[in-house]
């Protein structure tokens, strides 16, 4: 009797054990529970708003002529991929198709419930994608069922008086659909008294993956991440319910969402998110042309480690060892004072033959992030709604503002010797009000609270030396690498513990599975 309870008691630790690390889901070759063609069309096609589209790889085909990322965010019933290599796993172009089974063209709240309701009664795993900007391509998981959200019902309501269930009323905001892009969200406030946080590439979805990441925006150090301006979530959740998520109401989902990722805890539908009073902005381009001898970019170096960990706040954007794309929120004469004169003065220190070399351009009167979004195009000639032909690896990892501080020489060396591989490495420019968040109050990786910069980069090379430089640190789930080692704690470190908890508790099942989410399952590169 003791030898059966004991083999009992092994079995049901074994199940448990089952249970909770692995999904057995039902894919297209298991007839048993996989639904035909009629029942597909009859339990979940016949009950949408809008349409149910089923995929062949053929499909794909309609994605290859597209050049515009607005254009392949529409186009073939959702099949497409901002990076063309996403729509083969892990990003590979020597992968075979990623692509999910079926796709719903979601364009209410109830069509994502129904498609929910399908997913869950034939145990059918769901993937969730708006714009396909993944450089991972996590919006897209083989014999899955995606949950496309582009053609959403539009939001963009303005409100003055918002209150949340605290009972604390707001005084700027605006709702955003689950599928609206932030050209759409900046179109809406064109003309009006309100600027707002968003994305420098104003394709990317304003209530995905892009926010539920931790949106980086080039405004980041004056107004905090993207996260850190949601006062609202209204999102489905894994058991089809819908439910609001914000400050005092469902407050372990509202910080799952703010940092965990996005096509993981739910589908979100519509989020409230602050509005900022408008300010002038300048705009300012910096590039030393190659070819320049590197004691000038040496030099540059010098000068942007002593004064980047002291800049004004109401500076961000991106920059590399050479060139840099900036922001400034407020008037010309405060650029001037607090960044643009060290930088002529740096310049007029320079041999005068090489002057040609240095490029600054500087534009003022500029009303926003929109308008900065077209300037960009304007200064590079390049367009930030371009299909990226890049199929590399991409990467990133957060260096500390006292890692820099401490030993100045040592963060010199760093980006010199980055600045003499000849790889692009693009950072960003973090601190200010990004650093006041506490580390534990959204999920997003501890680390980016203690950032100075996070540093992008496609070559594995480079990103390992950056890693090894840089020890006790970590990534942006955003930018990640796909050969990432750890990496679930280097994507959300101390808060993974607590994100797997919430995992459990509100997606038992494991219905949203996505690539490197939290509770992913399924292959490694």
């Amino acid at each position: 009797m003791e030898i059966l309870r004991y083999i009992l008691l092994t079995i049901s630790v074994f199940n448990i054990y089952i249970e909770k690390t692995h999904c057995f889901y039902c894919t297209p070759k298991n007839r048993n529970c996989w639904p035909n063609s009629e029942t597909w069309q009859r339990l979940l096609g016949d009950r949408l708003d809008g349409k149910l589209h089923k995929f062949a790889p053929s499909i794909l085909e309609k994605c290859s002529d597209i050049s515009s990322s607005d254009s392949l965010s529409k186009a073939a019933d959702g099949a497409c991929m901002q990076i063309p290599d996403c729509s083969k796993r892990f990003c590979l172009a020597n992968e075979t198709s990623n692509l999910p089974s079926y796709s719903v063209e979601a364009k209410t709240t109830q069509d994502v419930i129904y498609a929910i309701q399908f997913a869950n009664k034939f145990n059918i795993a769901i993937t969730v994608k708006t714009t396909g900007h993944s450089f991972s391509g996590s919006s897209f998981g083989r014999d899955t069922l995606l949950i496309w959200m582009r053609n959403f019902q539009k939001f963009g309501q303005i409100s003055n008086d918002f209150c949340d269930s605290c009972g604390k009323v707001h005084p700027a905001s605006i709702k955003m659909g689950g599928g609206q892009t932030w050209r759409e969200i900046y179109g809406r406030l064109a003309g009006t008294d309100y600027n707002i946080l968003g994305a420098l590439a104003n394709v990317i979805s304003s209530s995905g993956g892009w926010l539920m990441g931790a949106g980086l925006s080039p405004m980041s150090p004056n107004h905090g991440l993207g996260i850190d301006n949601v006062l609202r979530f209204d999102v489905v959740l894994p058991n089809g319910c819908l439910v609001i998520a914000d400050a005092c109401k469902n407050t372990d989902l509202f910080w799952a969402l703010r940092g965990g990722g996005g096509g993981t805890f739910g589908v979100v539908v519509s989020t409230q998110y602050k509005l900022l009073l408008k300010n002038p902005f300048v705009f300012l381009i910096f590039n030393i042309v190659p070819g320049t001898p590197i004691e000038v970019v040496d030099s540059f170096i010098d000068l942007w480690v002593m004064k980047s960990p002291h800049l004004d706040q109401r500076w961000g954007g991106y920059w590399n060892a050479t060139p840099g794309t900036f922001i400034f929120e407020g008037s010309m004469e405060d650029a001037d004072k607090t960044f643009l004169n060290d930088l002529r003065k740096w310049k007029n220190s320079i041999k005068p033959k090489y002057h040609q070399n240095i490029i600054i351009q500087v534009q003022d009167g500029l009303d926003g992030i929109s308008s900065a979004s077209l300037a960009l195009d304007g200064f590079w000639g390049f367009d930030s709604t371009a299909v990226s032909a890049l199929t590399k690896n991409s990467g990133s990892w957060f260096v500390s503002r006292k890692w820099v501080v401490n030993d100045e020489k040592r963060a010199r060396k760093f980006l010199k010797d980055i600045a003499r591989s000849g790889k692009l490495v693009l950072s960003y420019i973090l601190g200010g009000e990004v650093s006041r968040v506490g580390k534990y109050e959204t999920s997003v990786s501890p680390h980016i609270r203690d950032a100075l910069w996070e540093m992008q980069t496609f070559d594995d090379g480079i990103l390992q030396f950056i890693r090894k430089t840089v020890p006790d640190s970590g990534s942006c789930y955003n930018h990640g690498s796909k050969t990432e080692p750890d990496w679930r704690r280097a994507f959300w470190g101390d808060n993974l513990e607590r994100l797997e908890s919430l995992k459990r508790k509100y997606d038992p099942s494991n219905r949203l599975n996505c690539w490197h989410c939290i509770g992913y399952q399924g292959s490694e590169i």
